[in-house]
């Protein structure tokens, strides 16, 4: 499933067929998350000219692990929105995030008493 995706994602995200990329393998562990982002969420501007950049990105993502993958889309865009204050995006943002549900929760909803989410 996660490949079928990132096949799509690549179309969507400006991948140039000629480029020369790395490929690596990985597996999801219980509760990992995986956030794919476009160069737009880094380089948003704040009223100054002050990027977003990657290190808030990422002290966002882990101040927010817990949560849901549309809720920590939602607290992506929050802080988006906070530091960029009304400044116009002069790129595309675009989020991809996978998170691998905790066996707790497999187990609750294989068991029916928890509707399994599909996020």
């Amino acid at each position: 499933m996660l490949s079928s995706i990132l096949n799509q994602v690549r179309c969507l995200s400006g991948i140039k067929r000629d480029a020369e990329y790395r490929e690596g393998r990985t597996q999801l562990q219980l509760g990992d998350v995986l956030v794919i982002y476009s160069d737009g969420v880094t380089e948003a501007a704040s009223p100054t000219g002050e990027e977003f950049g990657p290190t808030r990105l990422y002290e966002v993502v882990s101040r927010n692990v817990d949560a849901s993958a549309a809720g920590i889309r939602d607290r992506i865009e929050s802080a988006l929105t906070k530091f960029s204050q009304g400044t116009q995006a002069a790129d595309d943002i675009t989020l991809v995030i996978c998170k691998r549900q905790t066996e707790a929760r497999r187990m609750a909803a294989s068991s029916g008493s928890v509707a399994p989410v599909i996020r």
